[in-house]
């Protein structure tokens, strides 16, 4: 029988999405269109079914339940993080809390500190030592992030070297809400930014709406547009002027715009290649959104270091000068780099590619549903 919660579950671990009041309808028919004889033996078998996917959503609510319990007892672990990044929180040198966690610094029998390969260059490291806490760290994380990293461009960063902790919030459901937080800068007004994520209720995959701040910029100081010089000809007078238009450029504070699923009428209005664009648009930022609150805040630290490895670190660019030559991308390449590790980088960017291709075109199907 048809129950409540065959209109809610919704599969989408093979083939194209259904809901399950579809799935559940097609179902009926299938085993209605059996023999008599055999019905009742499938019938006993989607109930089951059903018995079993209780079971799981009972799973996904302890689980849930049990997630929300320790992202409470994360804040004050995440606290004190940011506290002594930002050096608000001094380290007592001869305090018993100290030498129990020097005391945990030990590597395993035969191995060397010299082993292992950190991304901090002799000039960060000076300004560390002349610092209370660690200076651009989230910037240098962020960096270290090889997705990320591929979103950050050269305009970006001495915005980012005034970013000072990056934190996430849960929200109802599946939904949840990024911030970032930043010292006075030259760029903008703002003290936070945030990107919300809310997605489709009773689903984890679908977004229904991405909410980003409004970035207060100075005056002249937006990096997410560019000033072009274009010529212009006058149709009467045949003389030419020439014109500065505003186009967007490529900047990581174009994560922080309003991103939202089209309506009914908005699908159909679209082409192919808007189609195609909006749905790259919206699944890039709830990638990105994903990889920071799960991948680069847990494990920060290490992507400071450059300890987990990843395919496009870039160079030794100092990351805490003033002087970039460039948005670390291509530049083994400018160096004459290993051909071998030039080859692997672009595999891994064209598996990044492909993933990111698949789950676009999973929004694609969700716009041509609409459209039916």
């Amino acid at each position: 029988a048809d129950s409540k919660k065959d209109e809610e579950h919704h599969h989408h671990k093979h083939g194209e999405k259904q809901s399950d009041e579809e799935l559940n309808a097609e179902l009926v028919k299938a085993i209605k269109t059996l023999p008599e004889a055999l019905v009742p033996r499938f019938a006993v078998l989607k109930d089951i079914s059903d018995k079993r996917y209780e079971l799981e959503k009972a799973y996904e609510k302890e689980l849930e339940e049990l997630e929300r319990k320790y992202e409470a007892l994360y804040k004050p672990v995440d606290t004190e993080r940011h506290e002594i990044i930002n050096g608000d929180k001094a380290i007592e040198p001869d305090s018993e809390e100290l030498t129990e966690i020097m005391a945990k610094l030990t590597l395993k029998e035969g191995e060397k500190p010299e082993d292992v390969e950190h991304q901090l260059t002799e000039e960060e490291l000076k300004i560390i030592e002349g610092a209370k806490g660690v200076p651009y760290f989230w910037m240098k994380a962020l960096r270290n992030h090889s997705i990320i990293n591929h979103e950050i461009h050269k305009c970006d960063l001495p915005i980012l070297r005034a970013l000072t902790n990056v934190e996430y919030e849960l929200l109802e459901g599946k939904s949840f809400k990024l911030l970032f937080h930043f010292k006075e800068n030259d760029y903008f007004s703002n003290q936070v930014l945030s990107k919300e994520f809310i997605m489709v209720k009773d689903s984890d995959e679908e977004l229904e709406e991405a909410k980003g701040t409004d970035i207060q910029w100075k005056e002249g100081k937006n990096v997410t547009v560019k000033q072009v010089k274009k010529k212009q000809k006058n149709k009467k007078t045949k003389k030419t002027r020439t014109i500065i238009k505003e186009e967007p450029a490529e900047s990581f504070f174009n994560f922080f715009k309003n991103r939202k699923m089209p309506d009914e009428n908005e699908v159909n209005s679209m082409d192919s290649e808007e189609e195609d664009n909006l749905a790259s648009e919206i699944e890039g930022d709830l990638q990105l959104g994903e990889m920071i609150m799960e991948d680069l805040i847990p494990d920060a630290l290490y992507y400071f270091f450059g300890i987990i490895k990843s395919q496009d670190m870039g160079d030794e660019d100092d990351d805490f000068s003033d002087d970039d030559s460039d948005d670390n991308k291509g530049k083994a390449a400018a160096k004459g780099g290993d051909k071998d590790e030039q080859k692997q980088e672009c595999k891994q960017q064209q598996i990044q590619q492909n993933f990111l291709v698949e789950q676009a075109r999973k929004i694609q199907h969700i716009f041509r549903l609409k459209k039916k």
